[in-house]
């Protein structure tokens, strides 16, 4: 997988994951706070691949 294709695999991985994290939140099935959190995890992870 070439680099571009690689960072827009990505990208829309983490697209999918914090709309799922909003639906979650909208919901009250996890606080605003949580979700921040697992989306900076995501994101901290993400650069360090």
């Amino acid at each position: 997988m070439d680099e571009q294709r690689r960072a827009e695999v990505l990208w829309a991985y983490s697209i999918t994951h914090e709309r799922i994290l909003e639906r979650l939140v909208k919901k009250e099935r996890i606080s605003q706070e949580r979700a921040d959190a697992i989306l900076d995890m995501l994101i901290d992870t993400m650069n360090e691949e």
